[in-house]
């Protein structure tokens, strides 16, 4: 084996170590896991290769991919800080600590977009022939109720974010005001915000700030609130509606004019016609049998 091919053995190696790396960190998150806004991965992650040759070595497509899909992604501390949940210098490979840092450095300073929820088992594409890429086995996966995959749900709990965020802004607000200025933005806000932003009483958010008020930790701040906002269990009955509760749903129906949506009637086969208004059974040359409208109980 000549010089040549012994540093190549090495950078492989190294290389190797760095995909172990990253993998022992995300799959050691105890936390949720967040989308942040982080920009630019992948041209950081090249521009840290100083020597051009072994920039265009680690120039690859699937790479790129993985970078920009699963590279942003981030957990919160319990200080508050963002904290990136694939790359840490301090378990990289001497070879590749710069890259990890500048990939730190750049999650750090990000925002969060939406939490993270997948069911692949496999984030990336760990090779293609002869050559490894960045790559994660997930250890878990989420497990949807069947209604709803992980983007989906993320998507939902991104709505309670919305109305979090809406109660920050709104505080951060009055105390850069004073007087009656304070009441008067208040109004505009409210005015302004979505159904039910201005109820969190009355919504799930507001067990997760009297978790926060409480000084309940982050992480199990967070576990309590994904406990609540499971599929299985948020938003569907767990017992039998009341009496009062089937009454005020049908003053509801009635005041919405919806009572027809819940009429129902078994079909009969003069409602199958699939060609041109004649069903299965209609004898040829016969004229098509009138096609029923509206629907009775």
């Amino acid at each position: 084996m000549t010089a040549l091919d012994v540093h190549a053995q090495r950078r492989l190696d190294d290389y190797a170590a760095l995909v172990r790396s990253i993998d022992a960190r995300f799959n050691a998150l105890a936390g949720p896991v967040f989308r942040t806004d982080a920009g630019g991965l992948y041209d950081a992650y090249l521009a840290s290769f100083t020597d051009p040759d072994v920039r265009q070595q680690h120039s690859c497509s699937c790479c790129r991919t993985f970078i920009e899909r699963f590279g942003g992604l981030a957990t919160v501390g319990d200080d508050g800080a963002l904290a990136p949940a694939l790359w840490d210098p301090a378990t990289a490979p001497a070879p590749y600590r710069a890259v990890v840092a500048a990939l730190q450095q750049r999650v750090s300073q990000a925002r969060i977009t939406m939490l993270f929820l997948s069911e692949q088992t496999m984030y990336g594409k760990p090779a293609s022939g002869p050559w490894q890429h960045l790559a994660i086995t997930a250890a878990t996966v989420f497990e949807g109720s069947g209604l709803r995959n992980g983007w989906q749900t993320a998507c939902a709990r991104r709505e309670a974010f919305g109305q979090a965020q809406f109660l920050v802004d709104l505080h951060a607000a009055r105390a850069a005001a004073s007087g009656q200025r304070q009441d008067n933005l208040l109004y505009r806000r409210v005015a302004r915000a979505p159904m039910g932003f201005c109820h969190p009483r009355s919504s799930m958010i507001a067990t997760l700030l009297d978790d926060i008020v409480a000084g309940t930790p982050l992480g199990e701040a967070a576990a309590s609130w994904n406990a609540k906002m499971d599929g299985l269990r948020y938003q569907r009955p767990q017992v039998a509606p009341t009496p009062g509760a089937i009454k005020a749903a049908r003053i509801a129906f009635a005041k919405l004019g919806a009572f027809p949506a819940l009429q129902r009637r078994f079909a009969t086969m003069d409602d199958i016609q699939p060609y041109g208004g004649r069903t299965r059974t209609t004898p040829p040359g016969a004229a098509p049998a009138p096609r029923r409208t509206g629907r009775t109980a």
